[in-house]
């Protein structure tokens, strides 16, 4: 039965993940979350070489998203401070913002790579188009065919081919 239901045991575990990394983010303890995520993530690389359905295109888009989680995670946490005096002050921390700005731009970029690189998908040979052959395509040139005008489509009296 759990051969039967594999993907969604792994799309399980990664949500798993992605709820303990909150649970630790909520607790402001950082490097608990990322790991935990990580281990969660490399659970199911492993769940997913197991089960020979392993894409890497999908780990570059998780990867990606996972790096942008961070990111933002990061910025929130360490790049952005309230300070008490005066009241609804924030202090902005530089060095922080910076890191998780390259951390967002590099998980972006990964994204945007698995996004316009992904292979085609295969068309099956039934669904590629075939051309006219040439007798029929001669007979729809010889016909004559008149344009309609916008007034006539609107009329509701002609049907639109195609």
């Amino acid at each position: 039965m759990i051969k039967k239901y594999n993907t969604i045991m792994l799309n399980l575990l990664l949500i798993a993940g992605l709820i303990f990394y909150l649970c630790f983010v909520i607790n402001n303890n950082l490097a608990v979350a990322t790991i935990s995520l990580l281990l969660f993530l490399y659970v199911w690389i492993l769940g997913n070489m197991y089960h020979d359905k392993f894409n890497i295109y999908d780990l570059i888009h998780i990867s990606g998203y996972v790096g942008l989680l961070f990111s933002i995670t990061y910025f929130f946490m360490y790049g952005v401070e309230e300070v008490p005096y005066p009241e609804g002050a924030i202090m902005f921390h530089s060095p922080e913002i910076a890191f998780s700005l390259f951390v967002c731009f590099i998980s972006t970029v990964i994204v945007l790579y698995a996004k316009f690189s992904s292979p085609p998908k295969a068309v099956p040979q039934t669904e590629k188009r075939r051309p006219l052959p040439q007798k029929q395509h001669e007979e729809i040139k010889r016909e004559e065919w008149e344009e309609a005008t916008l007034e006539d489509l609107e009329s509701g009296a002609f049907e639109l081919v195609g």
